[in-house]
């Protein structure tokens, strides 16, 4: 499965991080990008930003911390 994960705080990253344990490839990204490095040492592709990291996913997780967030990305 094609996995998309948006937010790599303190919940995004050990869920990713699972995701990717279980095989499915993984697309992340986050405002801070050296967020990414120890899911992108599992074998994720780092996208630059959620468009890019959402194309072509089955399914798509957002985990950020509040809306200002959102509308940022």
């Amino acid at each position: 499965m094609r996995v998309a994960f948006v937010g790599l705080g303190h919940m995004g990253v050990p869920m990713a991080a699972h995701v990717a344990a279980a095989g499915h490839t993984l697309t992340v990204c986050n405002v801070q990008a050296d967020r990414a490095g120890r899911l992108a040492a599992v074998g994720a592709r780092v996208g630059s930003g959620p468009a890019e990291t959402a194309a072509g996913a089955e399914v798509i997780s957002v985990v950020v911390r509040d809306d200002a967030v959102t509308r940022a990305g």
